[in-house]
């Protein structure tokens, strides 16, 4: 929706999620949701109106709960925005003009809403991962320093383990360990995700519910089993039929 700064009735611009002005204003960027399984790709629209420009470079496949941020660089060539590779959430910066993925930036966690600084040189994003909650880090761009401005505190870190169940596809888990796991037996919990097939996954994020069962000398293990995404279209492809039954179950007893 649009509506003017200075009051009256918000318009419709368009469907869709996370719109960005353009530095000059002639532009609107935003995600748009289609297929099924939904997938999230990249609309650039004149702010006036007219047809919109879907980037064909970039797509994502992943949980549409999740709601993926845009920002425009201060010269209006580049957008930043994240790809979900292998469970977890790495900026990505893309060539606007000529419709490219210029580079995704390999992060130790899920980065959260990336932004640019207003000189373009740096990145800032919320960082997190299995074991922390979320915090910001700067990016230098130039010789890829990395500052961690808002450090917390650090609880049980998973382990990203990997089994088989019936066939030859491999099921990526988490794995959460209590800290005396060497000492004595656990009892175990199996973490199930939610969300429909070929979206729904556990990511290498902080989850507070998990470590509140860590805490109490749980082993959590939290699978994605087929049908989850952010790990390849192999194990997101969930067909009519498909039973996600034993890969959990053989997750468990492995």
């Amino acid at each position: 929706m649009t509506v003017s700064a200075s009051g009256g009735e918000p318009q419709l611009f368009a469907q869709g999620m996370s719109p960005a002005w353009s530095p000059d204003g002639k532009l609107l960027a935003y995600f748009s949701v289609s297929g099924q399984p939904s997938r999230l790709s990249i609309l650039i629209q004149p702010a006036e109106g007219g047809a919109a420009k879907r980037l064909g470079s970039f797509e994502i496949r992943s949980d549409i709960l999740f709601r993926p941020t845009l920002d425009w660089s201060r010269d209006g060539e580049r957008l930043l925005t994240v790809q979900i590779e292998n469970g977890q959430w790495q900026p990505t910066v893309i060539n606007e003009p000529k419709d490219l993925v210029e580079f995704t930036i390999p992060t130790a966690g899920s980065a959260i809403g990336p932004r640019w600084s207003h000189d373009g040189k740096r990145i800032a994003y919320g960082l997190t991962d299995t074991g922390h909650p979320p915090s910001i880090e700067v990016l230098t761009l130039a010789s890829q320093q990395r500052t961690q401005l808002t450090p917390g505190p650090s609880y049980s870190t998973a382990q990203l383990i990997h089994y088989k169940s019936a066939g030859e596809l491999e099921f990526p888990s988490w794995l959460y360990l209590p800290r005396d796991s060497d000492l004595a037996k656990h009892p175990a919990v199996v973490w199930l995700h939610g969300g429909p097939p070929g979206s729904g996954s556990m990511r290498n994020e902080f989850e507070p519910s998990t470590q509140y069962f860590v805490d109490q000398g749980f082993v959590v293990l939290a699978p994605n089993y087929r049908g989850s995404g952010g790990f390849g279209d192999a194990l997101a492809t969930f067909h009519r039929g498909d039973d996600m039954l034993p890969d959990i179950v053989a997750g468990f007893l492995q």
